[in-house]
């Protein structure tokens, strides 16, 4: 019937390299279809039957799996539950909302999504106590690599449990036989997940970055005085890492700038020398680094105000992928997954991309060429047959 639909996510945390507790989340596409439908007329997800290892429901039948399983990366001074939702009114404190969330429509197409809040961030533990702060850029990565792998795993040992309950020996569980896996990040979190992609080529299907922190926006004076001082930053750096002298851009419009900071697990405090440090290391690193095959998806806004876009430019300009897209969203800012009127079109072409690989032809291909001009957005688009 009517009223609004909301999904309260699995709970649970793991412990990183470092030993901090990680707060983790869960959104799964038949816990929606429970939600909606009873589990008795559950709604196929676009996972539908073919792929045979469902779920065991609570009364014994079978519950699909995910079409896909996407792991969410969040960006800096936010966390996972305030990027995968959305807020519930114009000047809501944090983002509570379930309902039109890129989260609630990729449930919705039969994808599950697992978010962790990275360390220093949200309910995450933080490193030596302090907020959004990071020893080594690549601590964030290699999280997400143990992160994705402990939910492979989850899912391997669910499809052993599943036989057992149906009385059969395939499909193996196996990590073969998993549904596809995409690594979807935001801001920070796609350079986390590209920084993934380079340092673990083989675990994810593919990519989805949104706004992706490739290139800061002061990057040419931060460049030259990162260079100039280098030997005196690396010799000071005990000194100065705790040092917060770094101001952050804040959302243009009010409403989103009051929403942000009425958050108290987001951070709005000077950003870290220490971070500061680790963050153009990584972009460095990035750039520097192995190439990319991985099919991905760049959505980003010429006009950010918080990172230069030209970083997503040479990044589909640069890597070798057979399967690449740019989508360059005309009329936005920063915040695409939450930034009014474009925020809708942009989950929906996060969303389709995802099942279009996931699920080939589960997307009619009017859905794909949709009118670019009055969508304001521009596709750039190479894939290789």
């Amino acid at each position: 019937g009517g009223g609004t639909i909301d999904l309260e996510p699995e709970r649970g945390s793991f412990v990183n390299a470092r030993g901090l507790r990680l707060q983790r989340y869960t959104w799964r596409a038949s816990a929606l279809m429970t939600r909606c439908f009873g589990l008795d007329g559950a709604k196929e997800p676009a996972g539908s039957s073919s792929s045979p290892h469902a779920r065991v429901g609570e009364k014994g039948e079978e519950t699909l799996p995910p079409a896909a399983i996407v792991i969410f990366v969040h960006g800096y001074c936010v966390h996972a539950k305030y990027e995968a939702l959305l807020p519930a009114h114009p000047r809501a404190a944090g983002h509570t909302k379930y309902e039109g969330s890129i989260t609630h429509r990729l449930n919705e197409s039969g994808c599950d999504v697992h978010a962790f809040d990275l360390q220093g961030h949200g309910l995450s533990e933080r490193l030596d106590g302090e907020p959004c702060y990071v020893a080594d850029f690549d601590d964030f990565p290699k999280d997400v690599i143990q992160f994705t792998e402990m939910v492979k795993r989850e899912y391997v040992a669910m499809m052993a449990a599943e036989n057992a309950a149906q009385g059969r020996k395939f499909p193996e569980p196996s990590e073969e036989n998993l549904p596809p896996l995409y690594i979807l990040g935001a801001s920070m979190g796609g350079l986390v997940t590209i920084r993934t992609a380079q340092l673990r080529p083989n675990l994810a299907d593919g990519m989805v970055l949104l706004a992706p922190a490739i290139m800061l926006n002061d990057e040419e004076n931060f460049c030259c005085w990162y260079y100039l001082k280098k030997p005196i930053l690396h010799f000071m750096q005990p000194l100065l890492k705790k040092v917060r002298m770094i101001g952050r851009y804040r959302a243009m419009d009010a409403d989103m700038r009051y929403t942000e900071g009425a958050d108290p697990l987001n951070f709005w405090g000077l950003m870290h020398f220490g971070m500061a440090n680790a963050m153009m290391e990584g972009q460095l690193r990035t750039r520097h680094g192995p190439q990319i095959e991985l099919p991905y998806l760049i959505l980003a806004a010429p006009n950010d105000t918080h990172v230069n876009s030209m970083g997503s430019h040479d990044m589909f300009e640069q890597t070798v992928s057979k399967d690449k897209t740019l989508i360059w969203m005309n009329n936005m800012g920063h915040s695409l997954l939450y930034e009014p009127p474009g925020c809708e079109q942009v989950v929906h072409l996060a969303v389709n991309w995802i099942m279009e690989r996931a699920k080939p032809g589960s997307v009619s291909s009017t859905e794909l060429h949709l009118n670019e001009r009055n969508g304001g957005y521009t596709v750039r688009r190479c894939v290789e047959q």
